[in-house]
């Protein structure tokens, strides 16, 4: 018994825990995150949807990033209909070019 909870506390519970850690932190906004769980089992598939979130994450922060310096053609992809927050951006995006341009043709 004590074997069985050492090796579930050891392939389960610690890899869970490094998870959970790191998704605090990424909702506390630090897209510098990692990850190294690698297995087969289910804390595998949960550590490679953490990596994909975080990956997306980053992007969408660089992409902020960039437009704040200004450049509002930076693309951002949504990944599916249901991506609430880059299709945000796009809207944004589209928002600021009309001003872009709707200044221009004012200082014209």
């Amino acid at each position: 018994g004590v074997l069985v909870a050492l090796t579930l506390v050891r392939h389960v519970a610690g890899p869970v825990r490094e998870i959970a850690e790191r998704m605090h932190r990424l909702a506390e906004g630090d897209v510098d995150q990692q990850v190294d769980v690698r297995s087969r089992d289910e804390v595998g598939d949960l550590a490679h949807s953490f990596r994909t979130i975080v990956r997306a994450q980053a992007e969408v922060a660089a992409a902020a990033r960039r437009m704040a310096e200004g450049d509002v053609s930076v693309p951002v992809v949504p990944r599916s209909e249901r991506d609430a927050l880059a299709r945000s951006f796009v809207e944004v995006q589209e928002t600021l070019r009309a001003l872009v341009a709707e200044t221009s043709a004012l200082a014209a």
